[in-house]
């Protein structure tokens, strides 16, 4: 004999199980989006920073030994570092 109540038991639990995959999966995605856009930030951030610590080392090699802009280069590449 067929139980309708257990068919419909049944179902609702496969929506719910299909919908909570869905969610997830969007949710999954949203994370992934989020991450590549955080990398492309940083690299879009990273990319000057490194360029600008490579002209402070250049005017720290070159540029005439003044105590004063030794002690400013050396803080500015060392507040660069982290």
């Amino acid at each position: 004999m067929f139980d309708s109540t257990a068919s419909v038991r049944s179902f609702g639990t496969a929506c719910l199980s299909s919908s909570t995959r869905l969610r997830r999966l969007g949710h999954a995605e949203r994370l992934a989006l989020a991450g590549q856009v955080m990398a492309e930030v940083a690299y879009e951030v990273g990319t000057p920073l490194y360029s600008i610590a490579g002209h402070v080392e250049l005017l720290r090699r070159e540029a005439p030994a003044t105590e004063g802009l030794r002690r400013r280069l050396d803080s500015s590449t060392a507040s660069s570092r982290g």
